[in-house]
Order: C-alpha cells, then sequence, then structure tokens
C-alpha cells in the first residue's frame, strides 16, 4: 500500500502509527477536536490498513501501540482497592502487597514504607523492642484513565457551535429567542423604553442587531 492519497489522512496515520493518542492525532492532521470524527476516521479501512502497513515496516507490531496502551490504561482504570488489602478479625484493613500480582502492581503509583521501634511485654513477661511498620500506598487516578479509554471509544462527544449565535437545547439560537420574547413583551403593552433596553434592539422590524452601534465608534 502506498501514501494515503489525502494528505491530512497520511498525517493522521503517521501519528497513529508513532504511538500518538487518536484524539491528538486527530488534531495534529489538521481538524477540529472532536472525539467522535477521530475515532471514526481512525476505524476507516484504508486508515487502519496504512497504520499497520506503517508499523510492520518499522519492526513494530500494532498491539504493541494501541491494544497495548489500551491494556496499560485499562490496568490503571479498573484497578481496586480492594486488591491491595485485607480485613482483619478486628475489621479494619492492612496493606497486603502479598495478594497483588505484576498487572495489579502497574496501578500502584506510590508506596511509603514507615518503621519505628516500640516496646511491648512478651509470653516471658518481659518487656522486647518490636519494630512497628506503616505502609502507605497510592494508586493512578482511575477517572484520567477510563476519560482516555472512553475518548479512544468515542464514547464522549461534544458539539461546539462556532457561530455568532448560540444555539440553544431548543434549536433556537439566541438572536430568535429574544424577539420571540419582545414579541410576547409588546404584546402584552410592554416596551423597552419601560426596561430601559438599549435602543440596538428593533423590535418593530423583527430584528435583533447584537452588534454595537456603528454611529457611536463602538
Amino acid at each position: 500500500m502506498t501514501v494515503l492519497k489525502n494528505p491530512r489522512h497520511e498525517r493522521f496515520a503517521q501519528e497513529i502509527a508513532k504511538g500518538t493518542f487518536v484524539t491528538k492525532a486527530h488534531e495534529i492532521a489538521g481538524y477540529k477536536s472532536n472525539d467522535g470524527n477521530a475515532s471514526k476516521l481512525a476505524a476507516k479501512p484504508e486508515i487502519a490498513a496504512r497504520v499497520k502497513e506503517i508499523i510492520e515496516r518499522a519492526g513494530v507490531r500494532v498491539e504493541i501501540t494501541i491494544s497495548r496502551v489500551l491494556e496499560e490504561l485499562g490496568k490503571l482504570g479498573f484497578s481496586n482497592m480492594d486488591d491491595y488489602v485485607t480485613i482483619g478479625s478486628d475489621g479494619l484493613p492492612f496493606v497486603d502487597m502479598a495478594r497483588v500480582n505484576r498487572d495489579k502492581m502497574a496501578a500502584v503509583q506510590e508506596v511509603h514504607v514507615e518503621t519505628t521501634m516500640s516496646s511491648e511485654i512478651n509470653e516471658a513477661g518481659e518487656r522486647e523492642a518490636v519494630p512497628v511498620r506503616k505502609v502507605k500506598f497510592k494508586l493512578a487516578d482511575k477517572r484520567l484513565a477510563l476519560v482516555d479509554i472512553g475518548k479512544h471509544l468515542g464514547m464522549f462527544k461534544e458539539v461546539v457551535e462556532h457561530t455568532g449565535n448560540v444555539t440553544l437545547s431548543e434549536g433556537k439560537t439566541s438572536a430568535e429567542m429574544l424577539l420571540e420574547m419582545l414579541a410576547e413583551m409588546k404584546a402584552l403593552g410592554v416596551t423597552p423604553e419601560m426596561l430601559a433596553l438599549p435602543p440596538m434592539i428593533d423590535v418593530s422590524e423583527g430584528v435583533a442587531n447584537l452588534e454595537p452601534d456603528e454611529k457611536d465608534g463602538k
């Protein structure tokens, strides 16, 4: 397979092959940020085939760049505190790293061990020094890892309007909503002057001019 004809598609495939996250590769290729579109583009047969070709030519398998990254993120995102502690007979938890295998250790971000000396009476009735060990550990950010996985799978979609008007949930722009509101006020005999509205709002012509008045030089 040769270089893709669409330059942005080729750049997108090159970035994914390097290990760049899909959404980031989508932006680097020149597209507007959109997680859903990024995932759809990555799923196209010609893109997937090109990524595989680039990686295989470099002597690296696809699993090392995409599948393995997702697998590692899964170890962080689906980690559970219950895998690292044991509940004692007194109902209190204590750290039990003997239960933790290599995969679960991947989610451990920090371990702090503090050992101090104390004394207690032994069975012979004698006081002896004994070590007291305190262990604290911290897991990686589950939420961050799950968000990264969700973005890769296209689970989160954002709608951004790049227009002069804000599109509201009802499908109407802010100007349209304003005109409707002013029309209802006019029907009730309420004028803009009564509310001290700026003269830039013209209800009689059915136009809402939200731009500054050019005569004022603003």
